[in-house]
């Protein structure tokens, strides 16, 4: 058998089936820098969002998450926002916000009550763009907040004092109207 009855087949290198030209975006000039723009690509990388009040806000996140821009300053800010129970004092609040802010030192926490005494934990994040708005940092940025957000919740606010449907032990027992009237 000679060995020239093998027939070559042909060799394509890795990089040729690498698309040259990738689908998203890397880098967005400061210039171009808008909502509609962003919300384009946030729905393209599979986000659920929608422009409201001037933000873009993601669908389903559990924590009401908004990104904004401010283009004078070059930062897209990512903002979420839990409902505390409204039973607590504002010291306490104001320890758990510092706590936080101590312990998770890229997002920032802030606790408000409004007038008509409900209290709200505001946690906020800035990326900022001086030279152009990096499309893959920016989702990875807007994801990690989502989950670090999801992540404060079910391990610092769910079934504690600070969750809007805490019920202290000794009130479980009791009927809802006994706990009515006694607040």
């Amino acid at each position: 058998m000679p060995p020239n009855n093998l027939l070559p087949f042909p060799k394509t290198p890795v990089q040729a089936i690498v698309p040259t030209e990738l689908t998203m975006v890397h880098e967005i000039q400061r210039d171009q820098v808008s909502l509609d723009l962003l919300l384009e690509k946030i729905s393209m990388a599979g986000f659920e969002a929608r422009i409201e009040d001037d933000d873009i806000y993601f669908v389903g996140t559990g924590c009401s998450t908004r990104v904004d821009i401010l283009p004078e300053a070059g930062v897209v800010r990512i903002r979420g926002l839990y409902m505390l129970n409204n039973q607590l004092n504002d010291t306490a609040a104001d320890a758990f916000c510092a706590s936080l802010n101590k312990r998770l030192t890229v997002s920032k926490f802030v606790t408000h009550r409004w007038d008509d005494g409900d209290l709200g934990l505001f946690i906020s994040h800035c990326v900022q763009y001086n030279f152009g708005l990096n499309m893959p940092n920016l989702l990875f940025s807007v994801r990690r907040f989502i989950e670090s957000c999801q992540s404060l919740y079910r391990t610092d606010i769910l079934g504690t004092r600070f969750d809007p449907d805490f019920k202290p032990a000794e009130l479980e027992l009791v009927s809802e109207d006994v706990v009515a009237t006694m607040q």
